[in-house]
Parts: structure tokens; sequence; C-alpha cells
């Protein structure tokens, strides 16, 4: 389905959805770009997720940046491009902190990495990638927000204003990008537990063997990140996908 194309995944090598996300793209056919640093500098965690993308027959770069950095970011798409020639798929995974603390408790500088980890980061990667996605007349965005953002109404506010803004950010964008053959939507999932390396990995080789639980995990947003990434969604741009479990309807 993705064979031959390059997706960077930012925050793919922690417990949660990125890494899923990276692995399941790889199944398809896609070399991944695995990202870390934007809260953690240990790069043993990507090695195991590079080295299972391999397992799934596809390549992986890894590059260490911050994504509230905005020269990390440039330096980290560059090098995705030096290496593998192209850049076709952008998933924006990495976020803010969860922390509820009462607005007037909430230090500025905890509130301004929040927004900045949640929207600044994707204007970035955003900003680097388009021109690459322009010049070969195709591409895809993906950013992962949250279904509740909108509608939150108590702490953490820094948080679920960071996640709406995240998909505002896409919806103005989308429409001027479908002439190009890029579309960019949000996956927004409710509540999402970890799961273990194994069972990512697992879930990655062959989406039907596992369990169905109550809640959506992992595994299931990286589904939908790879229909959105493929020719079927290429109509599909400007969307909030709620992603939710039996227990939230």
């Amino acid at each position: 389905m993705l064979k031959g194309k390059v997706a960077m995944v930012t925050g793919s090598c922690g417990e949660g959805m990125g890494r899923s996300i990276a692995l399941s793209l790889a199944r398809e056919g896609a070399n991944i770009v695995l990202n870390y640093g934007t809260f953690s500098s240990d790069r043993k965690p990507a090695l195991k997720v590079a080295a299972a993308v391999k397992q799934l027959g596809a390549q992986a770069a890894i590059v260490r940046a911050d994504t509230t950095k905005p020269q990390q970011v440039k330096a980290m798409i560059d090098s995705a491009v030096r290496r593998f020639g192209r850049l076709d798929i952008l998933v924006n995974n990495a976020g803010g902190a969860w922390k509820q603390t009462p607005i007037a408790d909430v230090e500025p500088d905890f509130w301004r990495r929040v927004i900045e980890a949640e929207l600044n980061a994707v204007f970035y990667a955003v900003r680097c990638a388009l021109p690459i996605m322009r010049k070969q007349k195709w591409g895809r965005i993906v950013n992962i927000g949250w279904w509740d953002a909108e509608p939150w109404r108590e702490p953490p506010f820094d948080y679920s204003i960071g996640k709406a803004a995240r998909h505002l950010f896409a919806q103005k964008l989308a429409p001027s990008e479908m002439k190009n053959g890029i579309t960019i939507n949000n996956i927004c999932p409710g509540d999402t537990p970890h799961v273990s390396f194994d069972e990512a990995a697992r879930a990655a080789r062959d989406p039907s063997d596992r369990a169905r639980p109550i809640k959506p995990s992992p595994p299931d947003i990286a589904e939908i990140a790879v229909w959105l990434c493929s020719d079927a969604a290429r109509y599909v741009s400007g969307s909030n996908i709620w992603v939710l479990g039996r227990e939230s309807l």
C-alpha cells in the first residue's frame, strides 16, 4: 500500500501511539524516520523500534530532535530527505504533558512548554514538510489530537487548548493543500492505554490477531493512520476522526 513512501513519526519511540503507527506504516512498506528527544533522551527504545521496523521489511532511521525547537525540526527533516530522498508522510504524535493543575497554579514555563509541544511543534514540522510534499504532488499529514479537547472545561487547560489548536490548524490549512495532493487530518482518540512492545509488534504484523478491548489501544489508532495515509483516503482532509471506546458511547 505504501511501498517506497517515507514516513516520519514524531514521538515514535515510547510506549504509545507513535510507536504503533510507525510499525503499522512499516508493515505497509513505508520506510520510517523514528523520532525521540522532546521529552526523553534515551536512545535504547528507539533502537528496539528500529529493529522491529526492519523485521517488517522496511528501512528505519533514528533522529533525536526536540520538536519544540524549530532548528532541530528542520535538521530532522533535512536528514530524512538526505537519507531517503523524499518525505511523503508526517505524523505529528509528540505532544505536551498532562498535568491537572488549577489555572492559577500553572507555572508560565510549563504552560509555554505544553503549548509549544502541541501547536508550535506541529507548525515547525508542517512548515518544513510542505515544500517537499508540494514538489512531489503527494503528501499525508496526520496529527494526533484528542476527542474531548474542545468541550473540556477543567484542568489541564493548557493541554486541552493545545489539542484544540492542533485540530484547528489542520482544518484551516487542509483546503488549500488539496490541489497539491496533500491531505491533513486529525485522529482524536479518547483514553488510550499503553501496550507492551511485544503486543505492539504483534498487532502491527497482523492487526486481526488481537483481542478487542472496550477501549481502543495504540494499534487501533495506528490502523486509522495507515488508512489516512493510503490512496483510499485521498479525498479525506481537514477532518477530526474520533476514536472512542464502547464505554464512551
